[in-house]
């Protein structure tokens, strides 16, 4: 994980098995697996190892080492944050999405950072050329298993809803009341996004500045 977090790489853990066309990963929170493209750090599970003898050996006592003592060239820093925005949607736990109502990129990718979730869109952004194609949310796009699925400005076509079916937390923020997204969310917030987002990040600021007065 440090590897990656200092590189950028990506990295899959719970990785369960290995081929020429992709892996499959376990995803714990969904208590399933899912098959994706091959990343380019893989953590595999301890079970998928084959055991390499079945011969137990009596225990030894080991002699101290004789060898001079000298500097670690590795040193332990610490438990390193991981960038999620760009893991593949089909392992994403939290997911921060964006739609045709949508207009303000920088503050999304901004938040996005901020939050620390996987950025997923619409078709029709995707197609706009705002978000890649590996972005795309939906039956034509990325069936995801999110924790919690934050939609912004979406309106919910038919093949998006199909795509977060599974989905466990929907959190809609639109103007339209009467929105496919809002019927289906768990949570609404009945308003402009280009609005919300900028008040969101300072929430964030706030809650940084109580956290860092407490410590």
């Amino acid at each position: 994980r440090r590897i990656s977090a200092k590189t950028g790489r990506t990295l899959a853990t719970s990785v369960q098995t290995v081929s020429a066309d992709g892996m499959v990963a376990s995803v714990d929170a969904y208590r399933q697996n899912v098959k994706v493209a091959l990343e380019d750090i893989m953590l595999l599970n301890p079970e998928c190892a084959l055991q390499v003898s079945n011969w137990s050996y009596p225990p030894k006592k080991i002699q101290p080492s004789s060898l001079p003592i000298t500097p670690e060239r590795i040193s332990d820093q610490g438990e390193l944050d991981q960038d999620m925005t760009n893991l593949p949607l089909e392992l994403a736990d939290f997911i921060i999405s964006a739609g045709n109502g949508l207009t303000d990129w920088k503050a999304f990718h901004h938040l996005a950072q901020r939050i620390n979730a996987t950025i997923g869109g619409t078709r029709v952004v995707c197609d706009n050329g705002f978000l890649s194609k590996s972005r795309q949310v939906g039956s034509s796009g990325s069936l995801v298993n999110a924790r919690c699925y934050l939609a912004l400005g979406i309106a919910g076509a038919p093949q998006h809803l199909q795509g977060i079916s599974n989905c466990k937390h929907v959190i809609a923020i639109n103007t339209d009341l009467y929105a496919d997204m809002v019927k289906r969310a768990d949570i609404s917030i009945i308003a402009d996004v280009q609005k919300i987002i900028p008040a969101l990040l300072i929430q964030l600021q706030k809650m940084d500045k109580t956290n860092a007065d407490q410590t």
